[in-house]
């Protein structure tokens, strides 16, 4: 299995305009993250001739679920706690 690598958006936008090729930098930006899974967009990198070993690898992007998700689970446990006990 390959492993996903990600570069920067804003490379390949900068790329592409300085090849004069402004509507697909417009594309790009539009519609790719801010972290391009280069696995996962392969075919278009190839498509757009952006070979992603040339430019500077990024930080994988963190998941907007998890980072979601964690915050609110102690938040519900607290919030269920004095319920509970008003309950009883």
């Amino acid at each position: 299995m390959t492993t996903s690598h990600y570069i920067d958006k804003a490379d390949i936008v900068a790329t592409l305009r300085s090849r004069g090729l402004d509507a697909r930098a417009d594309f790009v930006d539009k519609e790719l993250p801010d972290r391009v899974d280069t696995y996962q967009n392969a075919a278009l990198l190839r498509t757009l001739d952006i070979d992603p070993s040339t430019m500077a690898p990024s930080p994988a992007p963190q998941s907007e679920g998890a980072s979601a998700a964690a915050p609110s689970a102690p938040a519900m446990s607290a919030a269920e706690s004095p319920a509970e006990s008003e309950r009883a």
